[in-house]
């Protein structure tokens, strides 16, 4: 019997999830035996499954994914999208919600706003440093962002104010200041996402990145639009003339709860 789409449930009802919240097909003689088919049915309606799981981007492994289904009234259905936020830990919910995603999904550069997966490559939430234990700092979140090309940082202070920076290229770990292209600081509050974008291209002092200070802006006159510690538990955010920002957090001065850093699938 060759089943088709109108025929066969949602894949739900023939997977399951293993201990690290992986789906799993259900084997033919378990479909069968569970469903009371015969043999072939069994196994068209697992062929079938098999092709329409998500699949995964192939340096990933073990990975779960967080889907959010976008739906809005006011857009034609083929128009809706439906966007894959993929993590490594499944029992660690991320801080970036479907909402905020298509938001900031629409600011980002032309050749990336199609990119429907985006992958998790760093959260401070179940962070570990190189040598083991959970001591957090600015060179693993450096390291986490090599070689996965554009990222978004994502911080959520004390008081849940959630805000960051993308950047179209990964982040730098040297003594240098850099000027990305089309990079922007964000800030999204109460449903409602802010956009900062540079006004003066030709200024090359304005991001820096290494082992010691991640900064925004403030090269010349310390008023940074944005600026970690070290340690990843406290930063600054002021008013900095050239991004004309305000500041990002709750407060000026604020204290990390949270911080994720995301890049996007290029398959």
């Amino acid at each position: 019997m060759r089943m088709n789409q109108k025929n066969i449930p949602d894949y739900a009802y023939f997977t399951k999830k293993d201990q690290d919240g992986n789906l799993q097909i259900m084997s033919v003689k378990s479909i069968q035996n569970l469903y009371n088919i015969d043999y072939y049915q069994a196994l068209s309606i697992h062929d079938y499954i098999k092709s329409t799981l998500p699949k995964f981007p192939k340096n990933i492994t073990s990975y779960t994914k967080y889907i959010e289904k976008i739906n809005n009234k006011n857009v034609d259905s083929k128009d809706n999208k439906t966007l894959e936020l993929i993590y490594k830990n499944r029992k660690v919910d991320p801080i970036i919600t479907g909402d905020l995603a298509i938001k900031l999904q629409n600011q980002l550069p032309n050749n990336l706003r199609n990119k429907s997966k985006w992958v998790m490559q760093y959260s401070l939430a179940i962070s570990t440093n190189t040598k083991g234990n959970a001591d957090k700092n600015l060179g693993d979140l450096l390291d986490a962002s090599q070689n996965h090309g554009p990222c978004l940082l994502i911080i959520q202070d004390e008081n849940n104010y959630k805000f960051g920076v993308f950047l179209n290229e990964p982040l730098h770990n040297d003594e240098t200041s850099y000027q990305s292209n089309e990079w922007f600081l964000w800030r999204y509050h109460n449903s409602e996402l802010e956009i900062y974008r540079p006004n003066d291209e030709d200024d090359k002092d304005i991001i820096f990145s290494n082992n010691n200070v991640f900064s925004i802006g403030g090269s010349n006159d310390g008023d940074y639009g944005l600026y970690i510690d070290k340690y990843l538990k406290n930063g600054h955010s002021y008013r900095n003339k050239n991004l004309q920002n305000k500041p990002l957090a709750s407060f000026e001065d604020f204290y990390i709860s949270e911080l994720e850093l995301w890049t996007f699938d290029n398959n």
